[in-house]
């Protein structure tokens, strides 16, 4: 358990030194220093760089006007008080002297923690040392000496007490007590020596077994280096002050990330896929092999016709500019195997659906055309493949379906599916009355449309005409399905507790509504009368044209949806009769202060593209023009 409380304090501690990132120096490359063998990896290029960029972005400034300040300003002064309580009452117990240290530190302006930060986990050699099947390895730039380091880790009781003389086998071992799975458990903090290098290790020893290095930490000069276990501490750090042949800034994992790894990202992270693929199969094999599973043949193949290993890597990258933010995500593989063979996009002709509607009314949607047959299809193969026996059983349901109740799954819905899915989401209807309770909060913020193009729209009518009729014979569609029209199209609801269903298949087009009859209806009326993007939308037009031809996904977000979104979200996640009565204050919330979301005129738009072996995401987030 011990051991277990370490290892949280290790990546709680990580969590923390991110929050004292403000001071620049020089840049450096730690992709030098790890391992090629690295699964996953984050870096933040230069945390100084980056605090200074959002202080001084435009985003910043119109989250200020819209009041976000005021709105979080009981839950900072909660905060603050729990603080000074806790350091008034327990000034020499964990949280106390913790709290206290930060707090010096910010009245001494000191800024310990900057320039680049590195965490990732890589492959361990063995698992002998340790059940945890990868290496926790962290460089983060540091302006700070090791006195000043030291303090603030033991201030939060993030390192035992340090041992003057080495560990040895715990006291019941010294005792001559017999081996026991009961063995008391001792940590330590043991400082060792490395080409000149003080290491901070976290030792562990029971009456069974020998000291072993649980991790710890080192300053090589101004390179704070944490890592799990303490054979990767020490392997690091040797690294740090030598350098590593077989680095990952010269695996195929790293280079995969083009302009995402070239170093003028703000923040990237990336993971390894081949690497896990290989790493995940065979630990598969040998946890087979360990329970004697007659089943390894059939589990592994299921595995390879998956074929993970196909892909190779996933990159995500944030930038910043003065008045924008971008984002791009690059997924690499090999060739189209396995699940990659669902995956199977189509360039959006038109680019956008042509029914979206006025999004000035807080309306976002996002759109992918894609082949929905040959996905069906690709389906069924690789189910046949992976799992031989379940697509019988499924195949043989279908047909009892069709040939006994007259439901033709398949051909109705199935293999019906058309190349267009598109979602909408939106800001509800204003309520006549404010909101009382959990329930209508849930309700204020849930509400999307998704739209689905079919290829036959009378299969699918009939289909579920024919579902109506059974559900008549059994108690009664209309009750638990009402019907209405909204312009000549019919209508049906199903409405529960929390959840308003709405479905509709009108235009070739499949109509699935929660909570957003608005929307619906808006969707409805633009298919019915029209209405140029352009006439209608501007601005968003405008916006729409940072979407490259060749998409085949893209999508529209306006600000006022999101933090409206976000702030009933907040309000249902800190719920209290005060908060949801609409009087405002609460515990971390003043809803009676709820952000301005006109004034904060910012879009975000997205869009995907295939490349050669590659998908890529790009969305950039900016602010539109105001009149």
């Amino acid at each position: 358990m011990q051991t277990l409380t370490f290892r949280i304090r290790v990546i709680t501690t990580a969590a923390v030194l991110l929050l004292f990132a403000i001071a620049p120096i020089a840049d450096a490359r730690h992709e030098k220093v790890f391992p090629s063998d690295t699964y996953a990896v984050l870096q933040v290029r230069d945390v100084a760089s980056l605090a200074k960029q959002l202080s001084n972005h435009l985003i910043t400034a119109d989250l200020k006007k819209a009041g976000l300040a005021e709105y979080f300003e009981p839950g900072v002064k909660k905060i603050e008080a729990l603080i000074d309580e806790a350091i008034a009452t327990d000034p020499n117990k964990k949280e106390g002297k913790l709290l206290r240290f930060l707090k010096d530190f910010e009245k001494r302006n000191i800024q310990p923690f900057s320039g680049e930060i590195f965490l990732g986990l890589t492959k361990k050699e063995s698992l002998k040392e340790d059940p945890i099947p990868f290496n926790v390895i962290g460089l983060i730039d540091t302006a700070i000496d090791e006195k000043t380091l030291e303090e603030f880790l033991e201030a939060g009781e993030f390192l035992p007490k340090k041992r003057k003389t080495p560990l040895k086998k715990n006291p019941a071992a010294r005792d001559g007590a017999k081996k026991s799975n009961d063995a008391k458990e001792e940590i330590e903090h043991v400082t060792t020596t490395l080409n000149g290098v003080t290491l901070h290790e976290i030792v562990s020893a029971t009456a069974d077994e020998p000291p072993k290095s649980l991790g710890g930490w080192a300053l090589v000069g101004k390179t704070f280096v944490f890592a799990i276990p303490g054979s990767a501490l020490r392997d690091t750090v040797d690294a740090v002050q030598n350098g590593r042949k077989e680095n990952l800034a010269d695996s195929a994992f790293w280079k995969r990330g083009g302009d995402i790894t070239d170093g003028t990202a703000e923040f990237a992270y990336g993971i390894n896929g081949s690497l896990l693929a290989a790493e995940l199969r065979a630990a598969i094999v040998a946890e087979k092999k360990k329970s004697a599973g007659n089943d390894i043949v059939e589990i592994v193949g299921a595995y390879d016709k998956l074929a993970l290993d196909a892909v190779q890597s996933l990159w995500v990258s944030v930038r910043l500019t003065p008045d924008e933010i971008r984002s791009k995500a690059v997924l690499s593989y090999s060739e189209k195997r396995g699940l990659l063979t669902l995956l199977l996009p189509k360039t959006a002709k038109p680019l956008f659906p042509t029914f979206i509607p006025d999004l000035n009314t807080g309306i976002c949607f996002s759109s992918v055309s894609y082949d929905g047959l040959q996905t069906w299809k690709n389906f069924e193969v690789l189910l046949a493949q992976a799992l031989p026996t379940v697509k019988p059983m499924m195949d043989f349901q279908l047909s009892e379906l069709k040939t006994k109740e007259g439901v033709d799954l398949r051909e109705g819905l199935l293999e019906n599916i058309g190349d267009r899915f598109t979602v909408f989401s939106g800001v509800p209807p204003p309520k006549a009355k404010p909101l009382r309770s959990a329930q209508d909060v849930h309700l204020s913020f849930n509400n999307y449309l998704f739209v689905w193009e079919v290829r036959d729209e009378v299969k699918l009518a009939s289909l579920v005409t024919t579902l109506l009729g059974k559900i008549n014979a059994e108690g009664g569609a209309e009750k638990m399905f009402p019907q209405r029209e909204y312009m000549g199209v019919k209508i049906r609801n199903y409405l529960g507790d929390d959840l308003r269903i709405s479905y509709a298949l009108f235009d070739g087009k499949l109509f699935f509504g929660m909570n957003a009859d608005n929307i619906l209806e808006a969707v409805i009326a633009e298919i019915k009368n029209p209405q140029k993007l352009s006439e209608k939308n501007p601005g968003i037009v405008a916006a729409l044209k940072r979407v490259p031809p060749t998409s085949f996904a893209a999508g529209f977000y306006d600000s006022a949806f999101v933090v409206n979104t976000l702030c009933s979200a907040l309000e249902l996640i800190f719920s209290s009769e005060e908060i949801l009565s609409g009087k405002g204050g609460g515990l971390f919330l003043d809803a009676k202060k709820r952000p301005n979301a006109n004034a904060i005129p910012w879009v975000y738009v997205e869009h995907a593209r295939e490349g050669i072996n590659e998908f890529v995401g790009e969305a950039t987030l900016f602010r539109r023009e105001t009149k």
